[in-house]
């Protein structure tokens, strides 16, 4: 299915190109800053202000009709990335317990089956082992990722080096695998007409470029799995898309629902196609059938999506009415609640009739089971705002576009929690985080109520950021 934008394009590889480098001469300075929670003041105002200006740079291009070439988006987004790479995981500990649990794979022990602190694993308590976190807490990433943990930390060891080349093995294999995602997302809008503008909003986007190529999140594997879905339905390829898909859900398990929704999608012979790419790619996920590391796995996930609190907008609204009426244990019927309209809001999407099998709205439903899943989490971190900013370039103006726009702006200010010692997340933060994402999403509906347009068909000028 082809979308002819609403005017034709205009050659913009030099004005796109100079607001590229400006984003990237902002952001260059980040890895120069040393620890960025101790150094948060300047953090936050080189990402607040690249951010803004992709934002008005983008409405720009729209309204002059300017549309950069693939060469220059994938330029720059490589480079923004390189230029990212020797940045510390300083904003967060995460990648240190993927080399953690990288290297303990790498030595025959399973990490699932052991916590950081277990005295049998005494010889490896190092320095690695006093930067990881959670370490009375066993493992939460999926076998897939393990893998790809491993490889990193096997380059290091081949070398005979500290874990830090690990570190950097690991992130150039993350930042392959992000790149190889907006390749794809880029391919598919072409075939489908769709301006490649609108991929800035995630190829050039700091908080992309700061959270998988600075801080190295695995999140890059679900913007793979969800790039590839959409390009293998809307090119025909990848079984539909099924493949890509079933490999994220391997890598980062947010994927694997949408499996669901592309069956749905899907004529009857690109299912069996997408079925048995999807059977391949899930054999990533062979080790969680053990059951032993399928009970442990399955407790510390409850623990994780449900009691780990930090900047919880649905869940945190919840405990508070909660703890204002005085009903306890109020972040267990809190985290109860958020699970069960999680899951039911899961299902009406997955069964909501089927009008039009088109690409955008397969995206569509795809963005929203996406939000489903963040929005509705107790512990959501900012580097989750990265897969639905990947789906947006699909969709029409207006459906949640303004608000994970929102999110993706105010999201890194959830950092000043770590300005305090202990660590407070601040009130004011989460109400204009997450009051700013409801006002722009509740807009967003009225609009397109008003407008009475289902979102179809993709119109050029209501892809600006400031169209309604």
């Amino acid at each position: 299915m082809a979308i002819t934008p609403a005017s034709p394009p205009v050659s913009g590889d030099r004005p796109a190109r100079i607001i590229g480098l400006l984003v990237a001469a902002l952001l260059a300075p980040l890895p120069f800053l040393g620890d960025l929670r101790v150094a948060h003041g300047s953090y936050l105002a080189l990402v607040t202000s690249a951010t803004l200006l992709l934002y008005i740079a983008h409405q720009v291009l729209g309204r002059r009709g300017i549309v950069p070439t693939r060469r220059t988006i994938i330029g720059i987004a490589l480079l923004l990335r390189l230029l990212a790479l020797p940045m510390l995981p300083s904003l967060s500990d995460d990648a240190y317990r993927y080399l953690w649990d990288g290297r303990l794979l790498l030595h025959g022990i399973n990490p699932y089956l052991h916590v950081p602190a277990d005295s049998s694993l005494s010889r490896f308590h190092d320095e690695l082992f006093r930067r990881q976190g959670y370490p009375t807490t066993n493992t939460i990433y999926p076998p897939g990722t393990q893998l790809v943990f491993a490889a990193g930390m096997a380059v290091s060891e081949l070398v005979g080096s500290e874990y830090m080349v690990g570190y950097y093995a690991y992130k150039l294999m993350a930042i392959a695998a992000e790149m190889l995602g907006i390749i794809l997302a880029i391919a598919a809008l072409e075939k489908l007409g769709i301006p490649l503008r609108h991929i800035l909003l995630y190829a050039w986007h700091p908080l992309a470029v700061v959270e998988i190529a600075g801080q190295g999140h695995t999140d890059a594997f679900w913007v793979l799995g969800l790039a590839g879905g959409l390009y293998g339905y809307a090119c025909g390829g990848l079984g539909g898309g099924l493949g890509a898909l079933a490999f994220g859900g391997g890598m980062r398990l947010y994927p694997l629902p949408l499996l669901a929704l592309w069956f749905r999608w899907l004529d009857r012979r690109t299912v069996i196609a997408g079925a048995v790419l999807a059977a391949s790619s899930l054999l990533l996920l062979g080790a969680l059938l053990d059951p032993d590391v399928l009970r442990t796995y399955s407790t510390v996930l409850g623990r994780f999506t449900n009691f780990y609190e930090f900047n919880g907008g649905f869940y945190y609204a919840i405990k508070g009415w909660l703890d204002y009426r005085h009903i306890k244990p109020s972040n267990v019927i809190a985290g109860n609640v958020c699970t069960g309209t999680h899951l039911t809001l899961l299902l009406g999407i997955l069964l909501w009739p089927l009008r039009r099998r088109t690409v955008e709205g397969l995206a569509w439903r795809a963005l929203l089971i996406t939000t489903v899943q963040i929005v509705l989490g107790a512990k959501v971190h900012i580097w989750y705002f990265t897969a639905p900013l990947i789906l947006l370039p699909f969709i029409s103006g207006g459906y949640l576009r303004k608000a994970w726009l929102w999110a993706a702006l105010a999201g890194p200010f959830t950092y000043l929690t770590y300005m305090s010692s202990p660590p407070r997340e601040l009130t004011e933060i989460l109400m204009i985080e997450w009051g700013g994402f409801l006002l722009l999403a509740i807009a967003d509906g009225i609009a397109g109520a008003i407008r009475r347009k289902p979102p179809t068909m993709i119109d050029d000028d209501e892809l600006s950021v400031s169209s309604d």
